[in-house]
């Protein structure tokens, strides 16, 4: 889909929006230029803009396909980017990433995106171009470093939100309440790293469009990007910070995991302790308790013939035994630890 085409004129857009089989013949004006922007483009559409312009058949072809890195070539007298945008969903945690396709020459610039990660990003950068005609003049290349700015700020907003969510983290792995946040901090390590693959390969690429080895870039429009690198720069050193604090994070959590786990097992080993000590207090009353209760039920069974039945001391006597066995019982017991 086009989203737009238009020409534009000393910095000043042309009424209206041109045709895609007639934007190679505008930009050809003095002092013109072509922004063409385009929407996850049907195939008919990239022949067009292909032949319109001249680009390279496989750059083109490379279009659709989804790069994990920001990169840039040089085809010719076309300057060939790709750009990661992002931003992040806060009901997911979650940095969504899109790619934003560029083909720069010195009087047309052709914008492709393949999804609605950043979306916004050409239109927002349209309109303040277009509210600025003195730096829209520039051309092409400073309707590129518009881009990239907004992309820029995008980040910023993207790191922003993942530090509010790190905090939460490192409140949660610090608590003395039992949490367990190692999930969270799994997948904000994934969310980090892929942040990172997007953004350090663009510091590169601004250093050299900054650097002028493109020679499509006006002396005055690399001041732009070596403005806009240096935010990058910031934003690549506070992934890194970013990086490194959930690895401490998740280091913390695991021993913080392995102290509560040997408390538990700690804690285990005492109860099994208290249940054995208890277990032998019970066992040895049983025993003792035994003997007594033998000699009792033994003398309850009421045969005639039974020892001391006929003695006048075989009541004491039998008393006496299961009192003397039972002390005998509770001594050793208590000697041996039981008791």
């Amino acid at each position: 889909m086009i989203a737009d085409c238009a020409v534009y004129r000393a910095g000043e857009r042309r009424p209206g929006s041109l045709r895609l089989e007639r934007a190679a013949a505008a930009s050809q004006q003095a002092d013109s230029f072509v922004w063409l922007a385009l929407h996850e483009p049907t195939p008919y559409e990239l022949t067009t803009t292909r032949a319109q312009f001249g680009l390279d058949a496989l750059a083109v072809a490379d279009t659709p396909k989804q790069h994990k890195r920001p990169a840039m070539q040089i085809h010719g007298e076309v300057l060939f980017a790709v750009l990661k945008t992002a931003r992040y969903i806060e009901a997911q945690e979650a940095v969504r990433l899109g790619q934003l396709v560029l083909f720069v020459g010195h009087r047309f610039l052709v914008s492709i995106q393949s999804d609605d990660a950043g979306s916004g990003v050409v239109a927002a950068a349209r309109k303040e171009l277009e509210a600025r005609p003195e730096l829209l003049h520039n051309g092409p290349c400073t309707v590129m470093y518009a881009i990239v700015d907004r992309i820029v700020d995008d980040y910023v907003a993207v790191l922003a939100a993942m530090d509010a969510d790190l905090h939460q983290i490192e409140q949660e792995v610090f608590s003395p309440e039992v949490r367990q946040p190692g999930g969270r901090i799994y997948w904000h390590t994934r969310e980090v790293r892929d942040f990172q693959r997007a953004t350090v390969p663009l510091v590169d690429m601004l250093l050299h469009l900054a650097a002028g080895r493109f020679p499509a870039v006006p002396t005055s429009v690399r001041v732009y990007f070596g403005g806009v690198e240096d935010r990058l720069q910031r934003v690549v050193e506070e992934v890194e910070r970013n990086s490194a604090l959930l690895a401490s994070m998740l280091s913390a959590n695991s021993s913080q995991l392995a102290t509560r786990q040997a408390e538990l097992a700690l804690e285990q080993t005492r109860l099994a302790l208290r249940q054995n000590e208890d277990m032998r207090k019970i066992s040895a009353w049983v025993a003792i308790v035994a003997v007594p209760t033998l000699i009792a039920g033994i003398y309850g069974m009421n045969f005639d013939h039974m020892p001391e039945l006929s003695s006048p001391f075989g009541y004491p006597a039998a008393l006496g035994a299961m009192s003397a066995i039972s002390l005998v019982l509770y001594l050793l017991f208590r000697r041996s630890g039981w008791l």
